[in-house]
């Protein structure tokens, strides 16, 4: 389902309508194991690249929450909440991120 989810994220960029599979099955790793950051990260950037970037978000905070590591969740809410018109929530994840990249790429 992962790759799947991917390949269609990957195919939206030509045909839009592989962005509702690739959400279908983001939505299905999310409901099989909903313990997995990474699965609520791919959910967010699915959401995000269909416009919705309000539940976009709320699957990112959750991909945060729940793996305080992953930089690609932090730098995406960065991007998101600049949109959302939240400037500090923005710059906090964007410090939490390089903060991140900074300890897990030296």
């Amino acid at each position: 389902w992962q790759a799947q989810a991917d390949l269609f994220l990957a195919w939206g960029e030509v045909e839009p309508a592989r962005l509702d599979q690739a959400a279908a099955l983001a939505r299905r790793l999310v409901d099989y194991a909903p313990s997995l950051g990474t699965h609520h990260t791919r959910l967010g950037v699915v959401l995000a690249r269909q416009g919705d970037l309000s539940h976009a978000a709320l699957a990112l905070e959750t991909a945060a929450d729940l793996d305080r590591t992953d930089v690609a969740a932090f730098s995406d809410l960065a991007i998101l909440y600049q949109a959302l018109d939240r400037p500090s929530d923005a710059d906090l994840a964007r410090q939490i991120a390089e903060i991140l990249n900074e300890t897990y790429t030296h």
